[in-house]
Protein backbone atom coordinates (compact mmCIF):
# COMPACT_ATOMS: atom_id res chain seq x y z
CA UNK A 1 0.00 0.00 0.00
CA UNK A 2 1.32 3.46 -0.94
CA UNK A 3 0.94 5.95 1.90
CA UNK A 4 0.86 9.80 0.87
CA UNK A 5 0.73 12.48 3.88
CA UNK A 6 0.05 15.57 3.43
CA UNK A 7 2.78 17.30 2.27
CA UNK A 8 3.24 14.83 -0.72
CA UNK A 9 -0.02 15.29 -1.96
CA UNK A 10 0.17 18.76 -1.87
CA UNK A 11 3.81 18.55 -4.04
CA UNK A 12 1.50 16.07 -6.20
CA UNK A 13 -0.90 18.59 -7.26
CA UNK A 14 -0.23 22.07 -8.24
CA UNK A 15 -2.17 25.05 -6.56
CA UNK A 16 -6.33 25.78 -7.28
CA UNK A 17 -6.00 28.60 -9.26
CA UNK A 18 -7.54 31.68 -6.88
CA UNK A 19 -10.79 32.04 -9.72
CA UNK A 20 -11.51 28.43 -9.38
CA UNK A 21 -11.07 28.32 -5.61
CA UNK A 22 -13.35 31.34 -4.85
CA UNK A 23 -15.49 30.26 -7.27
CA UNK A 24 -15.74 27.06 -5.50
CA UNK A 25 -16.00 28.60 -1.60
CA UNK A 26 -18.98 30.95 -2.81
CA UNK A 27 -20.72 27.56 -4.60
CA UNK A 28 -20.14 26.15 -0.83
CA UNK A 29 -21.26 28.54 1.13
CA UNK A 30 -24.34 29.33 -0.81
CA UNK A 31 -25.43 25.72 -0.57
CA UNK A 32 -27.87 25.24 2.43
CA UNK A 33 -26.71 25.11 6.13
CA UNK A 34 -30.21 25.22 7.99
CA UNK A 35 -29.69 22.53 11.47
CA UNK A 36 -33.01 21.10 9.78
CA UNK A 37 -31.91 19.68 6.28
CA UNK A 38 -33.64 17.22 5.24
CA UNK A 39 -31.29 13.66 4.24
CA UNK A 40 -31.78 13.86 1.12
CA UNK A 41 -30.84 17.34 0.57
CA UNK A 42 -27.45 16.25 2.61
CA UNK A 43 -26.40 13.71 0.71
CA UNK A 44 -26.60 15.76 -2.66
CA UNK A 45 -24.82 18.10 -0.36
CA UNK A 46 -21.90 15.62 0.02
CA UNK A 47 -22.02 14.45 -3.49
CA UNK A 48 -21.70 17.72 -5.00
CA UNK A 49 -18.41 18.58 -2.63
CA UNK A 50 -17.13 14.93 -3.86
CA UNK A 51 -17.57 15.72 -7.43
CA UNK A 52 -16.28 19.40 -7.38
CA UNK A 53 -13.29 18.05 -5.50
CA UNK A 54 -13.18 15.15 -7.75
CA UNK A 55 -13.03 17.48 -11.33
CA UNK A 56 -10.61 19.89 -9.32
CA UNK A 57 -8.46 16.80 -8.53
CA UNK A 58 -8.42 15.86 -12.49
CA UNK A 59 -7.84 19.08 -13.61
CA UNK A 60 -4.84 19.32 -12.08
CA UNK A 61 -3.96 15.37 -12.95
CA UNK A 62 -4.71 16.48 -16.52
CA UNK A 63 -2.63 19.48 -16.11
CA UNK A 64 0.47 17.33 -14.91
CA UNK A 65 0.15 14.86 -17.24
CA UNK A 66 -0.67 16.38 -20.55
CA UNK A 67 2.43 16.21 -22.50
CA UNK A 68 4.68 19.34 -23.11
CA UNK A 69 4.59 19.46 -26.80
CA UNK A 70 0.69 19.38 -27.10
CA UNK A 71 0.81 22.41 -24.58
CA UNK A 72 2.75 24.05 -27.29
CA UNK A 73 1.25 23.13 -29.97
CA UNK A 74 -2.50 23.88 -29.07
CA UNK A 75 -3.69 26.88 -26.51
CA UNK A 76 -4.09 25.60 -22.75
CA UNK A 77 -8.01 25.20 -23.52
CA UNK A 78 -7.81 23.14 -26.44
CA UNK A 79 -8.66 19.55 -26.14
CA UNK A 80 -5.88 16.99 -27.83
CA UNK A 81 -7.46 14.75 -30.11
CA UNK A 82 -6.82 11.28 -29.35
CA UNK A 83 -4.44 10.77 -31.91
CA UNK A 84 -2.49 13.05 -31.07
CA UNK A 85 -2.38 12.25 -27.67
CA UNK A 86 -1.99 8.67 -28.28
CA UNK A 87 0.98 9.69 -30.58
CA UNK A 88 2.54 12.43 -28.57
CA UNK A 89 6.41 11.61 -26.44
CA UNK A 90 8.00 12.88 -23.51
CA UNK A 91 11.31 13.17 -23.90
CA UNK A 92 13.85 14.19 -20.91
CA UNK A 93 17.13 15.48 -22.44
CA UNK A 94 19.78 18.39 -22.09
CA UNK A 95 22.40 19.82 -23.00
CA UNK A 96 24.75 23.11 -21.62
CA UNK A 97 26.90 25.15 -22.64
CA UNK A 98 27.86 29.08 -22.01
CA UNK A 99 25.90 28.72 -19.08
CA UNK A 100 22.92 27.94 -20.82
CA UNK A 101 20.99 24.81 -20.74
CA UNK A 102 18.21 23.59 -23.29
CA UNK A 103 15.87 20.64 -22.72
CA UNK A 104 14.02 18.73 -25.33
CA UNK A 105 10.21 18.44 -23.21
CA UNK A 106 8.29 16.14 -25.84
CA UNK A 107 7.84 14.76 -29.63
CA UNK A 108 5.00 13.79 -32.04
CA UNK A 109 5.98 12.39 -35.07
CA UNK A 110 3.21 11.35 -37.48
CA UNK A 111 4.86 9.73 -40.11
CA UNK A 112 6.14 12.25 -42.40
CA UNK A 113 7.37 15.46 -39.62
CA UNK A 114 8.16 15.91 -36.23
CA UNK A 115 6.85 18.79 -33.66
CA UNK A 116 8.62 19.17 -30.87
CA UNK A 117 9.12 21.35 -27.76
CA UNK A 118 12.07 22.66 -25.83
CA UNK A 119 12.99 24.96 -22.88
CA UNK A 120 15.91 27.17 -22.76
CA UNK A 121 17.06 28.35 -19.31
CA UNK A 122 20.65 30.61 -17.66
CA UNK A 123 22.17 29.64 -15.36
CA UNK A 124 22.14 33.33 -13.56
CA UNK A 125 18.96 35.28 -14.54
CA UNK A 126 20.74 38.79 -14.17
CA UNK A 127 22.78 37.60 -17.45
CA UNK A 128 20.36 37.15 -20.24
CA UNK A 129 21.11 35.62 -23.25
CA UNK A 130 19.44 35.36 -27.15
CA UNK A 131 18.71 31.72 -27.71
CA UNK A 132 17.85 30.89 -31.46
CA UNK A 133 16.56 27.48 -32.39
CA UNK A 134 18.75 26.32 -35.34
CA UNK A 135 17.87 25.16 -38.67
CA UNK A 136 19.63 22.46 -38.39
CA UNK A 137 17.99 19.14 -36.88
CA UNK A 138 19.08 15.78 -37.84
CA UNK A 139 17.16 12.46 -37.92
CA UNK A 140 18.39 9.06 -38.37
CA UNK A 141 21.58 10.47 -39.20
CA UNK A 142 20.31 12.30 -41.93
CA UNK A 143 20.23 16.21 -42.49
CA UNK A 144 16.23 17.02 -42.46
CA UNK A 145 16.30 20.65 -41.03
CA UNK A 146 13.41 22.83 -40.00
CA UNK A 147 11.26 25.27 -42.11
CA UNK A 148 12.35 28.85 -42.32
CA UNK A 149 8.93 30.16 -40.71
CA UNK A 150 9.63 28.09 -37.88
CA UNK A 151 13.12 29.47 -37.08
CA UNK A 152 14.71 32.81 -38.63
CA UNK A 153 17.25 35.24 -37.86
CA UNK A 154 14.96 37.61 -36.56
CA UNK A 155 13.14 34.51 -33.89
CA UNK A 156 16.17 35.19 -31.50
CA UNK A 157 14.87 35.38 -28.01
CA UNK A 158 15.72 36.53 -24.20
CA UNK A 159 15.93 34.08 -21.41
CA UNK A 160 14.45 35.19 -18.89
CA UNK A 161 11.98 36.28 -21.29
CA UNK A 162 9.74 39.61 -20.54
CA UNK A 163 7.02 38.28 -22.71
CA UNK A 164 3.34 39.34 -21.66
CA UNK A 165 1.37 36.22 -20.94
CA UNK A 166 -1.18 35.30 -18.71
CA UNK A 167 0.33 34.60 -15.04
CA UNK A 168 2.16 32.80 -13.75
CA UNK A 169 4.46 33.02 -17.08
CA UNK A 170 7.70 30.95 -17.55
CA UNK A 171 10.40 33.23 -17.81
CA UNK A 172 13.49 30.68 -17.09
CA UNK A 173 12.86 28.72 -18.40
CA UNK A 174 11.56 29.67 -21.60
CA UNK A 175 9.11 27.01 -23.28
CA UNK A 176 8.89 27.03 -27.29
CA UNK A 177 9.19 24.44 -29.51
CA UNK A 178 9.40 23.59 -33.42
CA UNK A 179 8.40 21.79 -36.60
CA UNK A 180 11.09 19.60 -39.01
CA UNK A 181 11.00 19.69 -42.60
CA UNK A 182 9.18 17.06 -44.33
CA UNK A 183 10.88 13.08 -43.99
CA UNK A 184 10.42 11.55 -47.16
CA UNK A 185 11.69 8.50 -45.54
CA UNK A 186 9.39 6.52 -43.22
CA UNK A 187 10.96 5.72 -40.10
CA UNK A 188 10.13 2.81 -37.54
CA UNK A 189 11.44 1.35 -33.97
CA UNK A 190 12.80 3.68 -31.91
CA UNK A 191 14.74 6.21 -33.92
CA UNK A 192 17.63 9.58 -32.42
CA UNK A 193 17.88 12.74 -33.62
CA UNK A 194 19.54 15.78 -33.32
CA UNK A 195 18.67 19.03 -32.49
CA UNK A 196 20.67 22.72 -32.37
CA UNK A 197 20.44 25.74 -30.64
CA UNK A 198 22.39 28.83 -30.84
CA UNK A 199 23.42 31.31 -28.05
CA UNK A 200 24.28 34.53 -28.29
CA UNK A 201 25.57 37.63 -26.27
CA UNK A 202 25.71 41.61 -26.85
CA UNK A 203 29.06 42.88 -27.62
CA UNK A 204 28.22 45.88 -25.55
CA UNK A 205 24.72 45.56 -24.12
CA UNK A 206 21.01 45.04 -24.55
CA UNK A 207 18.97 48.18 -25.13
CA UNK A 208 15.14 47.72 -24.84
CA UNK A 209 12.71 49.99 -26.48
CA UNK A 210 10.14 50.71 -24.53
CA UNK A 211 7.73 53.16 -26.99
CA UNK A 212 6.48 55.97 -25.01
CA UNK A 213 2.61 54.93 -25.29
CA UNK A 214 3.71 51.56 -24.57
CA UNK A 215 0.49 50.19 -21.88
CA UNK A 216 3.44 49.79 -19.47
CA UNK A 217 2.72 53.33 -18.23
CA UNK A 218 -1.36 53.42 -18.77
CA UNK A 219 -2.70 53.94 -15.41
CA UNK A 220 -6.15 53.47 -16.84
CA UNK A 221 -4.87 49.85 -16.82
CA UNK A 222 -5.90 47.66 -13.85
CA UNK A 223 -7.05 44.12 -12.97
CA UNK A 224 -4.75 41.05 -14.54
CA UNK A 225 -3.71 42.50 -17.58
CA UNK A 226 -2.01 45.05 -15.12
CA UNK A 227 -0.24 42.26 -13.33
CA UNK A 228 0.59 41.29 -16.11
CA UNK A 229 2.21 44.22 -17.61
CA UNK A 230 4.20 44.48 -14.33
CA UNK A 231 5.08 41.44 -14.20
CA UNK A 232 6.70 42.05 -17.75
CA UNK A 233 8.33 45.14 -16.59
CA UNK A 234 10.05 43.75 -13.05
CA UNK A 235 11.99 41.31 -15.17
CA UNK A 236 13.06 43.85 -17.46
CA UNK A 237 14.57 45.92 -14.32
CA UNK A 238 15.42 42.66 -13.06
CA UNK A 239 18.48 42.89 -15.48
CA UNK A 240 21.15 45.08 -13.73
CA UNK A 241 23.32 45.64 -17.30
CA UNK A 242 20.23 46.16 -20.13
CA UNK A 243 19.37 49.86 -20.34
CA UNK A 244 16.01 50.31 -21.01
CA UNK A 245 14.81 53.02 -23.72
CA UNK A 246 12.22 55.62 -22.59
CA UNK A 247 11.00 58.39 -21.70
CA UNK A 248 9.80 58.01 -18.79
CA UNK A 249 11.09 59.08 -15.60
CA UNK A 250 10.92 56.14 -13.42
CA UNK A 251 12.61 54.11 -16.03
CA UNK A 252 15.64 56.44 -17.96
CA UNK A 253 15.26 59.61 -18.93
CA UNK A 254 16.58 59.50 -22.38
CA UNK A 255 15.76 62.38 -25.04
CA UNK A 256 12.25 61.67 -26.80
CA UNK A 257 14.40 61.70 -29.93
CA UNK A 258 16.53 58.96 -29.37
CA UNK A 259 14.34 56.09 -29.11
CA UNK A 260 15.19 55.02 -32.31
CA UNK A 261 16.39 51.59 -33.33
CA UNK A 262 18.95 52.55 -35.48
CA UNK A 263 20.41 55.35 -33.18
CA UNK A 264 20.72 52.44 -30.22
CA UNK A 265 22.20 49.94 -32.87
CA UNK A 266 25.06 52.98 -33.88
CA UNK A 267 26.34 52.97 -30.68
CA UNK A 268 26.84 49.43 -30.12
CA UNK A 269 23.96 48.12 -28.46
CA UNK A 270 21.90 44.62 -29.04
CA UNK A 271 18.48 46.55 -29.83
CA UNK A 272 15.74 44.65 -28.64
CA UNK A 273 11.46 45.25 -28.25
CA UNK A 274 9.61 45.29 -24.90
CA UNK A 275 8.82 41.62 -25.50
CA UNK A 276 12.75 40.67 -25.30
CA UNK A 277 12.66 39.99 -29.40
CA UNK A 278 15.35 41.37 -31.44
CA UNK A 279 15.14 44.44 -33.76
CA UNK A 280 17.76 43.69 -36.13
CA UNK A 281 18.14 39.58 -36.73
CA UNK A 282 21.54 37.95 -34.90
CA UNK A 283 23.15 37.62 -38.69
CA UNK A 284 22.99 41.78 -38.80
CA UNK A 285 26.14 43.69 -38.24
CA UNK A 286 23.72 46.41 -36.91
CA UNK A 287 22.46 43.66 -33.73
CA UNK A 288 26.34 43.63 -32.38
CA UNK A 289 25.94 39.70 -30.72
CA UNK A 290 28.99 37.70 -30.75
CA UNK A 291 27.59 33.72 -30.91
CA UNK A 292 29.26 32.18 -27.76
CA UNK A 293 27.47 28.77 -28.42
CA UNK A 294 25.47 26.04 -30.37
CA UNK A 295 23.71 23.39 -28.11
CA UNK A 296 23.43 20.24 -29.54
CA UNK A 297 20.78 18.01 -27.83
CA UNK A 298 19.78 14.42 -28.85
CA UNK A 299 16.71 12.91 -28.35
CA UNK A 300 15.31 9.15 -29.52
CA UNK A 301 11.75 8.40 -29.91
CA UNK A 302 9.66 5.41 -31.12
CA UNK A 303 8.77 6.11 -34.87
CA UNK A 304 6.24 3.43 -34.47
CA UNK A 305 3.71 5.36 -32.75
CA UNK A 306 2.84 7.58 -35.50
CA UNK A 307 -0.77 7.63 -37.14
CA UNK A 308 -1.92 8.71 -40.56
CA UNK A 309 -4.58 8.42 -43.30
CA UNK A 310 -2.85 8.51 -46.17
CA UNK A 311 -5.05 8.86 -49.42
CA UNK A 312 -2.38 10.00 -52.15
CA UNK A 313 -2.64 8.85 -55.29
CA UNK A 314 -6.72 7.82 -55.77
CA UNK A 315 -8.13 8.85 -58.83
CA UNK A 316 -12.16 9.35 -59.67
CA UNK A 317 -13.83 9.77 -62.85
CA UNK A 318 -16.88 12.05 -63.15
CA UNK A 319 -19.29 12.92 -65.97
CA UNK A 320 -17.43 16.56 -65.87
CA UNK A 321 -14.01 15.98 -64.81
CA UNK A 322 -11.40 13.97 -63.32
CA UNK A 323 -10.58 13.84 -59.81
CA UNK A 324 -7.12 13.33 -59.21
CA UNK A 325 -6.00 12.74 -55.58
CA UNK A 326 -2.38 13.94 -55.85
CA UNK A 327 -2.00 14.59 -51.83
CA UNK A 328 -5.09 13.97 -48.85
CA UNK A 329 -3.08 12.97 -45.64
CA UNK A 330 -4.65 13.27 -42.07
CA UNK A 331 -2.19 12.75 -39.05
CA UNK A 332 -2.56 14.44 -35.73
CA UNK A 333 -0.54 17.55 -36.77
CA UNK A 334 -1.34 18.23 -40.49
CA UNK A 335 -3.88 17.73 -43.11
CA UNK A 336 -2.64 18.02 -46.51
CA UNK A 337 -4.93 18.52 -49.19
CA UNK A 338 -3.32 18.04 -53.09
CA UNK A 339 -6.46 17.85 -55.46
CA UNK A 340 -6.62 18.36 -59.21
CA UNK A 341 -9.93 18.20 -61.49
CA UNK A 342 -9.29 17.73 -65.25
CA UNK A 343 -12.11 19.17 -67.07
CA UNK A 344 -13.64 17.20 -69.35
CA UNK A 345 -12.85 19.62 -72.26
CA UNK A 346 -9.61 20.56 -72.34
CA UNK A 347 -10.15 24.83 -72.10
CA UNK A 348 -9.51 27.74 -70.16
CA UNK A 349 -13.10 28.56 -70.29
CA UNK A 350 -14.24 25.20 -69.39
CA UNK A 351 -11.47 25.17 -66.29
CA UNK A 352 -13.07 28.37 -65.13
CA UNK A 353 -16.55 27.42 -65.17
CA UNK A 354 -15.64 24.11 -63.26
CA UNK A 355 -13.60 26.62 -60.58
CA UNK A 356 -16.59 28.43 -60.32
CA UNK A 357 -19.49 25.70 -60.00
CA UNK A 358 -17.46 23.73 -57.43
CA UNK A 359 -16.27 26.66 -55.55
CA UNK A 360 -13.99 26.56 -52.68
CA UNK A 361 -13.70 22.79 -50.53
CA UNK A 362 -14.85 21.55 -47.11
CA UNK A 363 -13.87 18.49 -45.49
CA UNK A 364 -16.51 16.87 -44.07
CA UNK A 365 -17.51 13.50 -41.93
CA UNK A 366 -20.26 10.78 -42.64
CA UNK A 367 -22.96 13.35 -41.89
CA UNK A 368 -22.23 15.61 -44.40
CA UNK A 369 -20.68 17.81 -41.74
CA UNK A 370 -17.50 20.39 -41.66
CA UNK A 371 -14.47 17.85 -39.50
CA UNK A 372 -13.20 19.98 -36.88
CA UNK A 373 -9.40 21.48 -36.66
CA UNK A 374 -6.91 21.34 -34.02
CA UNK A 375 -6.23 25.32 -32.81
CA UNK A 376 -3.00 25.05 -33.96
CA UNK A 377 -1.80 28.69 -35.83
CA UNK A 378 -1.94 28.45 -39.57
CA UNK A 379 -3.43 29.76 -42.35
CA UNK A 380 -5.58 29.07 -45.36
CA UNK A 381 -7.76 29.30 -47.88
CA UNK A 382 -10.29 26.76 -49.16
CA UNK A 383 -10.70 28.61 -53.12
CA UNK A 384 -9.61 26.61 -56.07
CA UNK A 385 -7.07 28.29 -58.47
CA UNK A 386 -7.24 27.74 -62.23
CA UNK A 387 -4.01 26.82 -64.19
CA UNK A 388 -2.06 25.62 -67.12
CA UNK A 389 0.58 22.61 -66.94
CA UNK A 390 1.96 20.95 -69.82
CA UNK A 391 -0.83 22.52 -72.19
CA UNK A 392 -3.40 20.83 -69.92
CA UNK A 393 -5.84 23.17 -68.13
CA UNK A 394 -6.84 22.35 -64.62
CA UNK A 395 -9.01 23.50 -61.30
CA UNK A 396 -5.94 23.02 -58.32
CA UNK A 397 -6.85 22.97 -54.72
CA UNK A 398 -4.21 22.74 -52.44
CA UNK A 399 -3.95 23.86 -48.76
CA UNK A 400 -1.86 22.58 -45.59
CA UNK A 401 -4.79 22.59 -42.65
CA UNK A 402 -4.31 21.81 -38.91
CA UNK A 403 -4.57 18.03 -37.81
CA UNK A 404 -8.34 17.18 -36.95
CA UNK A 405 -9.19 17.28 -33.94
CA UNK A 406 -11.67 14.57 -34.21
CA UNK A 407 -10.79 11.27 -36.76
CA UNK A 408 -14.64 10.52 -38.63
CA UNK A 409 -15.47 7.33 -40.10
CA UNK A 410 -15.40 8.36 -43.47
CA UNK A 411 -13.76 11.83 -44.51
CA UNK A 412 -15.25 13.52 -48.03
CA UNK A 413 -13.73 16.27 -49.99
CA UNK A 414 -17.00 18.32 -50.47
CA UNK A 415 -17.46 21.00 -53.09
CA UNK A 416 -20.87 23.14 -54.03
CA UNK A 417 -21.95 20.40 -56.00
CA UNK A 418 -21.48 18.02 -53.13
CA UNK A 419 -18.92 15.21 -52.95
CA UNK A 420 -15.88 14.62 -55.42
CA UNK A 421 -14.42 11.72 -53.28
CA UNK A 422 -15.13 10.07 -50.16
CA UNK A 423 -12.75 7.94 -47.88
CA UNK A 424 -13.24 5.20 -44.56
CA UNK A 425 -10.83 5.80 -42.26
CA UNK A 426 -9.19 2.63 -41.17
CA UNK A 427 -8.83 3.45 -37.54
CA UNK A 428 -11.13 5.56 -36.30
CA UNK A 429 -11.40 6.93 -32.72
Amino acid sequence: MIRLDQKTLQSVYPPMPDDCAGRLTRLLHALPREKEVPMKRNLFRVALIAALILAALCTAAYALTRPAVIDWLLPASAPASPQLTSTAQDIHTESTLDGVTVRLTGLVYDGTQLAFSYEAEVADPAQPALVLLSSDLTVAGQPVGVPHYVTNASDARLVPSPHLDVLPVQRNPLPGGGWSNTIDEPLTGMVTGEAFFDVYRPEKGFAVLIPADSDFYDEGIDGEYRAELDDALATLRSFPDVLLVDGSEDIVFIDDHEDDAEIWAARGYTVLGQSGRVIFPVDDPRCHVMQTARIAVPFAFDADNAFACDFSGTVFTRADCTVQVEQLLLTPLVTRVHVRLIPAENTEASARALAEACGPFTLTDGSGLPVTYSEMDTMYSMYPTVACRDGQWLVRYLEDLPGLQEFPASIGFTVQSGDLARFDLPTAE
